[in-house]
């Protein structure tokens, strides 16, 4: 059966917006909860959601529920999705999906793509990826939304395998 598939890239504008983090002032964080949870870098991330330590009262960029979080800065390429409104500092990007793609879908094919993001980052004292290498990173989806959905639990249970391998082995 012929399935209709989509070419398109990261950030492309239709099917996911691509959103570069960016640091509000100092005198807006604050540990006791007021305003937004706000995650400056992969530090920040947890297994698959961010762990709230600092708060934001004025953000520069939200990120909303189930963005996909991606860590700029080293390490580069650790992802997590958001579970709520989230200011995001500088050493994150958001990828923002759309209706026609499933968030774990993108998030899969950002996983697959950490090599690239290691080999791509630059900078003798920190590494770090740009706004146009993460646009560099083209994928091809199905239309039909289920198709997406069935290869997505294909790749989590190859996943699980590999943890349980990997769990085994130490």
């Amino acid at each position: 059966i012929m399935h209709n598939f989509i070419n398109t890239h990261i950030g492309d504008g239709v099917y996911t917006s691509l959103i570069m983090g960016q640091s509000p002032e100092g005198s807006s964080y604050n540990d006791i909860g007021d305003g937004l949870p706000f995650f400056q870098g992969a530090k920040d991330f947890g297994e698959i959601n961010p762990i709230p330590r600092i708060w934001c009262n004025s953000p520069k960029k939200i990120a909303i529920k189930n963005d996909i979080l991606l860590g700029i800065r080293a390490p580069v390429g650790d992802l997590n999705i958001a579970t709520e409104e989230s200011a995001i500092g500088r050493g994150i990007a958001i990828i923002r999906c759309n209706d026609e793609i499933i968030v774990d879908f993108v998030y899969f094919i950002l996983k697959v793509s950490k090599k690239f993001f290691e080999y791509e980052s630059t900078g003798s004292t920190s590494k770090a990826i740009s706004k146009d290498e993460i646009k560099s990173i083209n994928f091809t989806f199905p239309k039909d939304k289920n198709l997406q959905k069935k290869m997505v639990e294909e790749v989590k249970s190859k996943y699980s395998l590999i943890d349980e391998i990997s769990s085994e082995i130490r």
